[in-house]
C-alpha cells in the first residue's frame, strides 16, 4: 500500500499532537500531584514546564539560613530551584532534567519533579562532620551505611530518603544540618541518571506521585 505525501503529512501531524498532549508547552499550568502541600503546589503551577536558565521571581538556586548569626547555603544542585515556604524549616523546590541528567528518554529540561524538603540537624558535633574528600564536593553515604540516629531525624511520610547538607561558604565545610528531601514525579518516566544502558544502581520506573524508589543516600555537601 502507498502512502502518498499528504498521508504521511498527516501521520507527523498526529504524532506530534499526541507527543503535545503527553508533556505540557511551556506556557501550560504544571498538573501538580496531589501529594504535594498547598502552598509549594501554588508555586510550582505558575513555573514553566522547561527549565528556565534564570530563577523564576520566588526563586533560587542557593538557599541562605542564618544559624546562629552566621550565613549558610544549601545548593546548587544540577537543574533545582528552591524557595522556604512559610517557615525556612521547610522548603519547596523543583527538578528539572538538565542535560537529561536524571531521564535520558525525557526532553531537555523537562520538568519531572517537585522536591518537598524538611529541616534536620544530623545528631553529630559539628566538628566531627564526615567531610568528602578532595577534590570531591559531597561525601555520599547510602543510607543502609547511615548511622541508625541519622535516619531517626527524618520525616515519618514516605518518601524522605534522600538528605543533603548546608555548608559553611567561607570555610567549604560541611555541616550536619540540611533538609530531608522528597520527590514527588509530576508524570511516569524512567529514572536512569542519564545512562540509558541501565548501568545507574538505582534506575527505576518513576510513577507519578512520591517516588519512593529514589536513590536512598545522605550527601554531606561541602559546597562548589
Amino acid at each position: 500500500m502507498k502512502i502518498g505525501r499528504w498521508g504521511t503529512l498527516l501521520g507527523i501531524v498526529v504524532l506530534v499532537g499526541v507527543v503535545g498532549a503527553l508533556w505540557p508547552s511551556a506556557s501550560q499550568e504544571i498538573d501538580v500531584p496531589e501529594e504535594v502541600g498547598e502552598l509549594c503546589a501554588m508555586w510550582v503551577a505558575e513555573l514553566p514546564a522547561m527549565y528556565p536558565e534564570d530563577p523564576p521571581e520566588g526563586w533560587t538556586a542557593v538557599l541562605r539560613r542564618n544559624i546562629d548569626g552566621r550565613i549558610y547555603l544549601f545548593g546548587p544542585i544540577e537543574g533545582h530551584y528552591f524557595r522556604f515556604l512559610e517557615d525556612e524549616e521547610y522548603i519547596c523546590g523543583v527538578h528539572y532534567n538538565t542535560d537529561k541528567h536524571s531521564a535520558s528518554a525525557e526532553p531537555d529540561g523537562a520538568l519531572l519533579y517537585v522536591v518537598e524538603g524538611v529541616w534536620a540537624e544530623l545528631p553529630i558535633a559539628w566538628e566531627e562532620t564526615p567531610q568528602p574528600e578532595e577534590p570531591y564536593r559531597v561525601n555520599e553515604i547510602l543510607l543502609w551505611d547511615a548511622p541508625q540516629e541519622w535516619l531517626a531525624t527524618a520525616p515519618v511520610e514516605p518518601g524522605y530518603v534522600y538528605y543533603r547538607s548546608m555548608y559553611d561558604p567561607r570555610t567549604r565545610a560541611a555541616i550536619p544540618v540540611g533538609y530531608w528531601l522528597r520527590h514527588v514525579a509530576i508524570y511516569d518516566f524512567r529514572f536512569d541518571f542519564g545512562d540509558p544502558t541501565g548501568g545507574y544502581e538505582f534506575t527505576h520506573d518513576v510513577v507519578r506521585g512520591v517516588d519512593l524508589e529514589f536513590a536512598p543516600k545522605v550527601k554531606i555537601d561541602a559546597g562548589p
